[in-house]
């Protein structure tokens, strides 16, 4: 059974961001393309919410925290945790980003 996935706003707006980012310097079909791959990562990540590496956040509020590369966008990194009602995504960040000043 799947869980369900939801999406902090911040994530939310992360991945509309990094959308508009690879249409404006690679194609429109390729932007489409990340929202593609991130809606297969969440179903991925929702039929097998352990795939994703433990974190190891110094803040007590992102205990329990994974991470896991976007499907087919390797470079961007998608953090989640899992939830009583499914997965919660906390975060979808380019893999050059600062991640300890980031959270």
């Amino acid at each position: 059974m799947s869980a369900k996935v939801f999406l902090r706003p911040r994530a939310d707006q992360d991945i509309d961001e990094q959308a508009l980012y690879i249409a404006a310097h690679s194609s429109v079909a390729m932007g489409q393309r990340f929202y593609d791959s991130m809606q297969a990562t969440f179903n991925l990540l929702a039929t097998h919410p352990s795939l994703g590496t433990k974190t190891h956040f110094q803040n007590i509020h992102l205990k329990d925290t994974r991470f896991f590369r976007v499907k087919s966008f390797e470079q961007h990194i998608l953090f989640y945790k899992q939830i009583p009602r499914g997965l919660e995504v906390i975060r979808v960040v380019h893999g050059a980003r600062d991640m300890e000043h980031l959270f």
